[in-house]
């Protein structure tokens, strides 16, 4: 859920729901009444801000299961207007990194998107690449940058379509995985953390290594560091510090961050 506008939007599996601070229901709108919901996709994270109209993630199944149809003019993003909720397709082309549009060679059972939308901007990844992708959504054009890392591989290896459980499980747990992009408002910085398996003489994970990196207000990389081993894939950023949750959390319903504090220069 969210706020904007003095309104609480909430998002559930069922319905796309506008609530005014004393609980009324202001608009609603079910799933039934979105075109290809479930028969296609899913509905991901909700995005909010104070000036545009709400935004949605799609979870397609094109991208996340084999051999499901590709749509060559679906969109990875759903939006509605503020108070009428009406229905707003964003255009966002499916990128090719995502194998859609060439089957043979394979898919990503991690293909949810990852989305934070700043202004008529939406800038989103996948867990599978390192890639990041800005899209314009007052023109419709996205923007690939490369985003790579320098300790890590970019990309995992794909999963054929004919797969027995236990390859898939194997592949979707090799190479890097890369967790979603936050932003900062005090510094103007990006920050993403990534995790890489560490593998013994069987080829077998025995642990993970943890990077974050920083970028620019451009998306350029700025730092990558390798993070302390006693951590988890958690991180957020806010006023200037990224938080990174420790492993180990000793004190009973509290939890212990490493903090990193971004410089501005």
């Amino acid at each position: 859920f969210g706020m904007r506008h003095g309104s609480i939007v909430i998002l559930s599996q069922n319905y796309i729901s506008l609530f005014d601070q004393s609980g009324k229901v202001i608009n609603r709108v079910g799933a039934d009444e979105i075109p290809n919901f479930r028969s296609s996709f899913s509905l991901g994270s909700l995005m909010l801000n104070e000036t545009d109209n709400i935004t949605i993630s799609k979870r397609l199944y094109s991208i996340i299961f084999p051999k499901r149809p590709y749509d060559p003019d679906e969109s990875l993003f759903i939006g509605f207007e503020n108070n009428t909720l009406k229905l707003k397709e964003l255009s966002a082309e499916i990128p090719v990194e995502t194998l859609v549009n060439d089957p043979s060679k394979g898919f990503y059972q991690q293909g949810t998107l990852q989305s934070v939308k700043l202004g008529s901007k939406i800038i989103y990844n996948f867990r599978f690449n390192s890639k990041i992708y800005i899209l314009n959504t007052l023109t419709g054009v996205t923007t690939t940058l490369e985003a790579a890392s320098v300790f890590t591989e970019n990309t995992k290896q794909s999963i054929p379509q004919e797969h027995s459980m236990e390859e898939a499980l194997r592949l979707q747990s090799l190479g890097p995985t890369f967790l979603q992009t936050h932003y900062d408002t005090k510094t103007k910085n990006f920050i993403r953390v990534h995790l890489a398996p560490i593998l013994d003489a069987n080829q077998e994970i025995t642990a993970y290594d943890y990077y974050l990196m920083v970028f620019d207000e451009s998306l350029k990389v700025l730092k990558e560091f390798k993070l302390d081993d006693e951590v988890v894939a958690s991180a957020f950023v806010n006023d200037g510090k990224v938080y990174v949750k420790k492993r180990r959390q000793l004190i009973e319903n509290e939890f212990a961050y490493f903090v990193y504090e971004l410089k501005i220069d």
